[in-house]
């Protein structure tokens, strides 16, 4: 018993029960297909690559769409306070505006009326110093005539001796001239004292009402020395409102220009992921556009088989075929003679 056999193939060895050209046709056309099948796989691993990376870089654009979102949430939520705060502190500064020119108008009317009350006292000063300075002149003039009445009554009425001797009828018009020159100076001597006393009782008023208007204008300085502090305490606070509102409106302004650059963003972003979408829309259409001829070389490479595996029950010949660089196929048929 003698045979005969395919000895060598590079890549795929099929076994024929027959020789023709049908088969060598035929194993030619499956090798193409499987060429072709090849290069639809290596296309598809490609297109399914870039498919992946096209979904990450999706869902990596999605995620950051998902912050920007929220961040810009928080923004609007931050502006919205923000908003918020800049009325009430708007408000606030109104008011304290408002309270500010009313405190001014008050020191304006007590600075006012503490010049006022200042000539006033000045004025009622003067006149009781007038006042108590013609007092006095009363009182001198008052002295001087007595001292004239008590000069003139000693001149008429000269005193004379106890020692000398007196008739009866001498003493007693003796007597009558010396008593009324004492009751001139007992009536000296009560206006002095009376106008003494009356200068003592007008110089205590005179001092009572002095330390009276004295006090007041010490209270009024104490008052108006507390009414200025106020007023420099409500203007340091104003100030401060108003830098803390320059402040606010900066920081609202920022918020602004944040959020109008957080939206750029966010249209930047949903304008790649339009992008990105054709884009996996055109790969899926493609890779399911390979699939498709995948499928169809894959019914083909089915087709083929089977004609193949039809010509293997016609015939009992090895079938080998090879490739060589430079896209060549040699077939190579051997015919098996078996003899009993």
């Amino acid at each position: 018993m003698s045979s005969s056999q395919a000895v060598r193939s590079s890549k795929y060895s099929y076994r024929a029960t027959s020789t023709g050209p049908g088969a060598a046709d035929v194993n030619i056309e499956y090798i193409q297909d499987l060429s072709s099948l090849s290069r639809l796989e290596d296309k598809i691993r490609l297109l399914q690559d870039d498919l992946e990376v096209e979904r990450e870089l999706r869902q990596r654009i999605e995620r950051e769409k998902a912050d920007l979102s929220v961040q810009v949430i928080q923004m609007s939520e931050r502006l919205e306070e923000a908003e918020g705060g800049a009325e009430h502190q708007f408000e606030a500064n109104r008011k304290r505006d408002a309270e500010l020119l009313k405190l001014r108008k008050l020191l304006e009317d007590v600075h006012l009326e503490s010049e006022e009350t200042t000539l006033l006292l000045k004025k009622k000063h003067n006149e009781i110093i007038t006042d108590f300075q013609e007092q006095v002149e009363i009182l001198t003039k008052n002295k001087a005539r007595a001292a004239r009445l008590r000069s003139s009554a000693d001149s008429v009425w000269p005193p004379t001796s106890t020692s000398t001797a007196t008739t009866p009828s001498v003493v007693w018009p003796r007597r009558m001239r010396r008593s009324r020159p004492f009751e001139l100076v007992i009536r000296l001597e009560e206006v002095e004292l009376s106008a003494v006393a009356g200068g003592k009782r007008i110089n205590g008023k005179l001092e009572a009402r002095i330390r009276y208007l004295e006090l007041e204008l010490e209270e009024e300085k104490r008052r108006h020395g507390e009414t200025v502090k106020i007023l420099r305490k409500k203007e340091r606070t104003v100030k401060e409102v108003l830098v803390q509102c320059e402040e606010d409106q900066r920081n609202f302004i920022l918020l602004l220009d944040a959020l109008d650059k957080s939206t750029a963003k966010i249209n930047i972003y949903r304008r790649q992921l339009s992008e990105q979408e054709g884009v996996s829309q055109q790969t899926t259409t493609r890779v399911r556009r390979f699939q498709r001829e995948l499928e169809a070389a894959e019914d083909r490479a089915d087709t083929a088989e089977s004609s193949l595996n039809i010509i293997r029950a016609k015939h009992r010949t090895f079938v080998t075929t090879s490739t060589v660089p430079g896209s060549q196929v040699y077939i190579q048929e051997t015919t098996r003679t078996i003899t009993e």
